[in-house]
This record gives C-alpha cells, sequence and structure tokens, in this order.
C-alpha cells in the first residue's frame, strides 16, 4: 500500500491545483514526493460539543473511556495497556470504571473483568456525545495511521481528559502535562492513573484546559475561514 500510495502521489497533478491535508506529515510526505505540487496543512475542526459537561471526575470511581475499534490501528497499543493495567487491577480496580464505545472489543472486556475491574461495552450509541460527556478520561492507544483522529477533538471539546500515544494526539495543538497526557509506554499510563487518583484537581484543570485549547484552535469558524482563504490566493 505504501508503494501504491507514492506512485499516486508522484502522478498527482499539480496546474491549477491545491492540496488541503489536516495530517501535517501528510502535507510534508506529499511535498517530499512531489515537490511540485502546492500542499498546505490546516487544523482539523472540531465537531459537535455540549457545554452540559463539568470537569468534575465522577466519585467513588473515575469513568474511564475508549472509543473506536479494536482493529489494526488500536490493537497492538491497546493490548500492551491492558496487560498493564491487568497487572496493576489490585491498585487500581477500586478507583475506576472502564467503558469501551464501539465495535470488537470482547476479548479485551473479559480480560478486565475477569481480573475485577467494572467494565461496560457500548457497542453504538445513538447520542454520542451525550455519552462521550458522561465520562471523565478518555485513553486512546493508536499505534499506527497519521492525520487527526475525529474522536481524539471530541474528547477534548467535550472536557474529558485525554491521555493517548504520539499517533493519537498528532496535529492536535495541546501540550502534555498542560492540556493532555501523552504517553509512550503502557507504565506511563499506569503512573498517571495513580497521580490523577491523588491529585484529581490537577488533572482537572488538565481536562479544562485541552477544552479551552481545542475550541480556541480547532475551532470551525477559525479553520473555516483558513480553508476558503486558500481559494483567494
Amino acid at each position: 500500500m505504501y508503494q501504491k500510495y507514492v506512485h499516486m502521489v508522484e502522478d498527482f497533478p499539480t496546474k491549477n491545483v491545491r492540496y488541503h491535508l489536516v495530517g501535517n506529515e501528510d502535507c510534508e510526505f506529499l511535498q517530499n514526493i512531489n515537490p511540485v505540487a502546492d500542499a498546505v496543512f490546516i487544523n482539523h475542526p472540531h465537531y459537535d460539543y455540549s457545554e452540559k459537561k463539568a470537569i468534575k471526575f465522577s466519585q467513588p470511581k473515575i469513568k474511564i473511556l475508549i472509543a473506536g475499534r479494536y482493529d489494526f490501528y488500536m490493537q497492538d497499543k491497546c493490548d500492551e495497556l491492558f496487560e498493564a493495567m491487568v497487572k496493576s487491577a489490585d491498585d487500581l480496580l477500586s478507583h475506576f470504571t472502564i467503558t469501551f464505545l464501539g465495535k470488537d472489543w470482547e476479548e479485551p472486556v473479559a480480560k478486565l473483568q475477569a481480573v475485577g475491574f467494572e467494565v461496560n461495552n457500548i457497542r453504538f450509541a445513538p447520542d454520542y456525545i451525550e455519552e462521550l460527556i458522561k465520562h471523565d478520561i478518555q485513553i486512546t492507544p493508536i499505534g499506527v495511521g497519521t492525520g487527526t483522529k475525529g474522536k481524539v477533538l471530541d474528547a477534548f471539546a467535550n472536557g474529558l481528559l485525554v491521555m493517548g500515544t504520539f499517533r493519537a494526539l498528532e496535529n492536535i495543538q495541546v501540550k502534555t502535562g498542560e492540556s493532555c497526557i501523552l504517553y509512550n509506554c503502557p507504565q506511563e499510563v499506569i503512573t498517571q492513573l495513580h497521580n490523577i487518583v491523588a491529585n484529581m484537581t490537577d488533572y482537572e484543570k488538565i481536562a479544562e484546559e485541552g477544552r479551552k485549547a481545542i475550541l480556541m484552535f480547532h475551532g470551525r469558524k477559525l479553520v473555516a475561514d483558513k480553508f476558503f482563504r486558500l481559494f483567494e490566493q
């Protein structure tokens, strides 16, 4: 597929054509393969959000959400994370519930339930945003892919604390420790979860800053204005 895409990009027309991409690496890749192409990166706009969400972590258990599909893009990183969570179950299960929102999560659900975690599995939510705002933290373990992940923007805009891998957070205007939590290995997630239990207020502030950043830098009007200005140049 990589070679197929390279050949396709090499043949892209360049006369009176401007390419708009929502992945900075995708934009650089296109320009490296086809230097004549006029390509530009603009932040992806966020989707719908609710102002009903008050950023205050749930008690007695903080609610973790994992959204998406258990597929090629997430499976390896998810397996690593869940293995670490199983090993730390005795320390975590009294503080957190876990909800999977999406398809094909039956195997991870069974593994986490087997060690005592309270786990919910929602294959489809008729009102995605309404379901999303019931949670406090979204963890997104993506290992493969570029671009901008819509479900990550959804979580930020709706006031969840977002923890994710580099591939989950790339092309999103947030900074780890201030408006998100970037992690490189599963043990970092476990450490952060312990810290959240001990310092909830600090992490609620990070969630608030994350929401502000997305509504500002990924605001729909701002992005639309930048996009339509491309036609004026």
